[in-house]
């Protein structure tokens, strides 16, 4: 029996991964309290198995999917659920334009825009980051100066229009760090429409999506640590529709997920 405290199990999924918490526990990233994230992740559980079918359940590689997307999770360190919308557990249909039997669902670890600050924060790189968006009919302007690129962005209060589809036409990030560098990101309708796969998190969440999007492109001009790193690699797995990679190496097999977690190969993830 494990030492935390779980919500209960209600469905398979949370009952695999509940008979995994003291092997996902010694993954957990430093500063992350274990009982908070464990518990999180069975009631992220619980919430996917009364969405998924019964027959994606039931199937193994959704079962070895969700585990993989628990772990790295862990690893990169974020509490997912929609409470702080610091990262998701996404289904996504895969191989739906095969025969039957090919098709499943896979669960993928999707981090938020939230998560992506919470990470940018985390190593006392950054002392101010700030991701917006633009709507159509709203004065923008851009420029290069001495001091570094700059932006102009005249919000009206109230605002008088909704953020969403129809009508952002881009997104920018403001950053400055410790050392008192500052920087801006900005990203048009078109780049964004580049990334944008108009399918799960972005057809319910377009606005944070683009938040993201522009905050993950600052970050590559960051001093970012491992974690970051991490979570911006299966980010864009994600949306390029590729399958995330396993940040702890797992076997695949169909007896269950019970057997997948190796931890002899893992001693170097859990440095």
């Amino acid at each position: 029996m494990s030492k935390y405290e779980l919500p209960v199990a209600k469905g398979k999924l949370a009952e695999e991964v509940s008979g995994l918490v003291d092997k996902l526990a010694m993954f957990i990233s430093p500063g992350i309290d274990p009982a908070q994230f464990l518990a999180m992740v069975v009631a992220e559980a619980n919430a996917l198995s009364f969405s998924l079918t019964q027959e994606a359940i039931e199937d193994y590689r959704t079962k070895v999917s969700f585990v993989k997307a628990a772990f790295n999770a862990a690893v990169v360190g974020l509490l997912p659920g929609p409470a702080l919308g610091h990262c998701y557990f996404i289904a996504f249909d895969r191989n739906k334009n095969k025969p039957p039997v090919e098709r499943y669902t896979e669960i993928v670890y999707v981090p938020g825009y939230k998560g992506f600050l919470e990470l940018a924060f985390a190593n006392s790189f950054l002392v101010q980051c700030d991701p917006e968006v633009v709507l159509a009919g709203e004065f923008v302007e851009r420029m290069h100066t001495d001091d570094g690129p700059k932006i102009k962005h005249e919000i009206p209060v109230p605002r008088g229009q909704i953020a969403d589809r129809k009508t952002i036409i881009g997104a920018y990030c403001t950053y400055r760090s410790a050392r008192g560098g500052r920087g801006v990101v900005y990203m048009d309708r078109s780049e964004i429409d580049l990334v944008d796969k108009k399918y799960n998190i972005w057809q319910s969440n377009y606005t944070a999506m683009c938040l993201k999007t522009v905050i993950r492109r600052a970050a590559k001009r960051w001093q970012i640590t491992r974690s970051m790193a991490q979570a911006i690699m299966l980010d864009e797995a994600a949306e390029r529709d590729d399958i995330q990679p396993a940040l702890v190496p797992m076997d695949d097999p169909s007896n269950g997920v019970a057997e997948t977690i190796d931890l002899e190969d893992l001693a170097e993830v859990a440095e």
